[in-house]
């Protein structure tokens, strides 16, 4: 639980501050429903929305220059 709130908690911070609430809410429905199925286990959990999120931030960003 300390590495999501190392790791990932501050990269949905950053979400929220260019999306709002909702954009995270968002994100995270997207990221439950495309998940592969297989058990990932606690470790694994926290590389998997890490790797999502950042990815994703980089998606907004590039959306928010274009805009």
């Amino acid at each position: 639980m300390a590495d999501l709130q190392k790791q990932v908690y501050p990269l949905y911070d950053e979400l929220k501050d260019l999306r709002g609430l909702n954009g995270v809410k968002d994100h995270i429905s997207y990221v439950a429903a495309h998940k592969d199925g297989a058990s990932i286990q606690l470790r694994n959990v926290v590389k998997y929305l890490k790797r999502s999120i950042e990815q994703y931030l980089q998606t907004v960003k590039i959306q928010d220059l274009d805009g």
